[in-house]
C-alpha cells in the first residue's frame, strides 16, 4: 500500500494525476479541476462515491475532444 491506499486506489489516482497534468498543459481548466477532485476523492477513499465526478469528467473530455477536432 502507498500512503494507506490499495493498488486500485493508487493506480486510479496515478492515472488521474497524469490526466490532470495533461489537461493543465492543454489549458483545459474544467478537465483539470474535475480530475483534481477525483484525485482527492481517491486519496480519501471516496472513489465509489465519485461516480458523478467521473461522469462529469467523461462529459468534459468529450467537449474537449470536440474542440480539439475543430
Amino acid at each position: 500500500s502507498v500512503d494507506g491506499m490499495d493498488r486500485n486506489q493508487w493506480a486510479t489516482t496515478t492515472g488521474i494525476r497524469s490526466l490532470k497534468g495533461a489537461a493543465a498543459n492543454l489549458g483545459a481548466e474544467q478537465v483539470r479541476a474535475t480530475a483534481h477532485r477525483i484525485e482527492v476523492a481517491g486519496r480519501e477513499g471516496g472513489l465509489p462515491a465519485g461516480a458523478d465526478l467521473i461522469k462529469q469528467l467523461e462529459e468534459e473530455l468529450g467537449r474537449l475532444e470536440s474542440v480539439m477536432r475543430g
